[in-house]
């Protein structure tokens, strides 16, 4: 068989059993007695096993079947998974990940060697002992085919009773060495549903689907078939090893509900989904931004035309396509949990290089950004993490004389706020010293004496976001605080985001990274400034509002405002921009009220035009660099207007 066809699928299905087999590993030393994570382990080994065999990958093979032999005396109770076996088995997926990087170019890499880690590894158990326990569980499952039911299928199988149906239990064995499990069980479902109604499953349908499940999994179904012809429906399938179909006791009707009705009947289907190329999603995303633009252009022309037939037709477009845009923006929407489930095994690892202990948190792992930000945010974070951990994070003796606990809490969160998702790694080591950056800031030339005992806490904390600055005494290959934070903030620029740093000496410190949910279509307030038109990401608009020019006040030669009970800072565009005058200055003016990280900031302009959902353009590598501007976009009626970077502004 040709198998270069499926090497893609290979190799991405691999990647996904190596992440699992890393998040189990960590999982099951924090808790060694939990038996279903050792199960997860054993199936994503004897699963890439296979896999790799099938592909005629030999040492992927050859060590994926000594880590499956390993685990299964874990799960017999034989071996206890200490932290060193632990280490022993990491140190064995890491290699195992080489194999399948190198495997992507269609042949493992030699110079990959797996004999001292087959060493490491204790020998498989005794198949006949796993034999004999598979059989007995088998005996004890038979004897109590209805009592591992749950309520709801109970009262669907006394509707059923009372309609002349049979319940009934199968108990299906898969083939060990057969591909596409999933494929299999979704086979037996389709075969079950010609016949009656499936209630329950064991596994879940989820977990069948993801193949999250070993040889054998459970079905419960109602039918007016014999058992003889479920059990030869069954048998025929592929890979179906064996099938053992138990008639429901009819004692089972006494767990149920009385007033149960004959038409609870629910339906279990498994689910269907489409491996998409990213480059296709992105081909897909240019087309609806283009339309976007079209769009825009539409609705412009129906109101210099006044045509109704035309304005409803536009009308009709334009919900279209906010539907579609809708769909494509979901679509390339991915969890950050795919990002964030590579640091577990990072921070273990560096905090047991270190000597220090870290109680490593992760919260929101299931919020959402677009594939092309979360594809790009992964360094900046292994930045910050390892700052933390290395020089924010004080050793345990320091930490006991400081009366903290031995152990440090590390946390990486994320959680929507608005149009944008708010990143946040938060330790509770010593801390940043503002009066240490502010000293080596002006030894480095940075800033001057006299701006720095100007300078405030907030202004002082930004100081390390600058190339090369760091606090650190000693250079290692970790480094500290400061070391790659000028990435990080870069990075995160180039993204549309912004990146700040909240600190307590002592206590600890929090950076926040703030991301817009796509890069591709925002929604923006318009605004004229002299002859020119730019766009502010209604992401940051707190309110507008119309001013007196003699309402404002100066303060300190600066322009301010009151706003809500406080004094805010006012920036003139056309000033900041360097707009030319073509005009006398009006005495009316509106103000954009617009957040700056936590606090709020005043952009003058002439004029609001409104708000527009506009397509980001790039502004190209020329141009990429210019302060103020973030990006471009096509209006309707075909100029061009400059989206406003309000961070870059100040």
């Amino acid at each position: 068989m040709e198998m270069s066809q499926y090497l893609d699928i290979f190799v991405e299905e691999a990647r996904e059993h190596i992440q699992a087999l890393n998040d189990g590993l960590l999982r099951l030393e924090q808790n060694p007695t939990d038996k279903d994570v050792v199960s997860e382990l054993f199936r994503s080994a004897h699963t890439l096993k296979g896999m790799a065999a099938t592909m005629g990958f030999a040492k992927t093979a050859e060590l994926t079947h000594r880590l499956e032999s390993s685990l299964d005396l874990v799960r017999q109770g034989v071996l206890s998974p200490s932290s060193s076996y632990i280490t022993a088995v990491l140190q064995a997926v890491d290699a195992l990940e080489g194999l399948v990087e190198s495997a992507a170019t269609g042949q493992e890499d030699t110079s990959i060697t797996i004999d001292h880690l087959i060493a490491a590894l204790p020998t498989s158990a005794d198949v006949a002992k796993v034999e004999e326990m598979v059989e007995t569980a088998e005996q004890e499952v038979a004897s109590t085919a209805a009592s591992e039911l749950e309520e709801h299928a109970l009262v669907v199988l006394q509707a059923a009773r009372r309609q002349g149906l049979q319940g009934y239990r199968l108990d299906v064995s898969l083939a060990p060495d057969a591909l596409l499990k999933s494929a299999r069980a979704y086979m037996v479902f389709q075969r079950l549903e010609q016949h009656g109604e499936i209630i329950q499953s064991e596994p879940s349908v989820s977990d069948l689907e993801a193949e999250r499940f070993e040889d054998r999994f459970t079905v419960w179904l109602v039918s007016s078939a014999p058992s003889s012809l479920l059990q030869e429906e069954i048998e025929n399938i592929a890979d179906v090893r064996s099938v053992v179909v138990t008639p429901l006791d009819q004692r089972a009707d006494s767990a149920s509900s009385s007033d149960a009705s004959a038409d609870m009947t629910p339906r279990l289907r498994m689910g269907k989904s489409v491996r998409v190329d990213i480059a296709r999603l992105d081909r897909l995303m240019n087309l609806v931004s283009e339309l976007v633009i079209t769009r825009t252009r539409l609705t412009q022309l129906s109101r210099d035309l006044d045509n109704h037939a035309l304005a409803e037709t536009t009308a009709t477009l334009n919900r279209i396509l906010l539907e579609l845009q809708d769909e494509v923006m979901q679509v390339r929407m991915v969890a950050v949990e795919q990002i964030f489930n590579r640091f577990p095994r990072m921070v273990r690892d560096l905090s047991q290089q270190l000597g220090k202990d870290v109680d490593f948190e992760i919260t929101g792992q299931e919020t959402e950004l677009d594939r092309t930000i979360v594809d790009e945010i992964g360094d900046p974070l292994v930045h910050l993490l390892r700052n933390a951990i290395d020089h924010g994070i004080e050793p345990a003796a320091e930490r006991a004389k400081l009366g903290k606990p031995a152990k440090a809490k590390l946390r990486l969160s994320a959680y929507h706020r608005g149009d944008s998702v708010f990143i946040e790694v938060q330790d509770d080591g010593r801390g940043i010293d503002v009066a240490q950056i502010k000293q080596k800031a002006v030894e480095r030339g940075l800033i001057g004496a006299d701006e720095a005992n100007s300078l405030d806490d907030e202004a002082a904390l930004k100081l390390i976001f600058q190339p090369g600055f760091s606090t650190a005494k000693q250079v290692t290959d970790v480094s500290g605080r400061g070391v790659g934070l000028d990435v990080v903030a870069s990075k995160i620029a180039s993204l549309g985001g912004r990146t700040s740093v909240h600190s307590e000496l002592g206590q600890g410190s929090v950076f926040t990274i703030v991301l817009p949910l796509t890069l591709a279509i925002m929604a923006t307030l318009q605004v004229k400034v002299g002859p020119e038109r730019y766009a502010i990401p209604l992401s940051v608009v707190d309110q507008t509002a119309l001013l007196k020019r003699s309402e404002l006040d100066v303060i300190e030669h600066r322009l301010a405002m009151s706003y809500r009970g406080q004094t805010i800072p006012v920036v003139d565009l056309r000033e900041a921009l360097a707009v030319p005058h073509t005009s006398a200055q009006a005495e009316d003016v509106y103000v954009v009220v617009v957040y700056r990280g936590r606090k709020l900031l005043g952009l003058m302009v002439d004029e609001l035009l409104g708000q527009e959902e506009v397509v980001v353009k790039p502004l190209g590598r020329f141009v990429d660099r210019s302060p103020g501007i973030s990006g471009a976009t096509i209006l309707g009626d075909g100029t061009i207007a400059l989206i406003l970077d309000v961070t870059s502004i100040v």
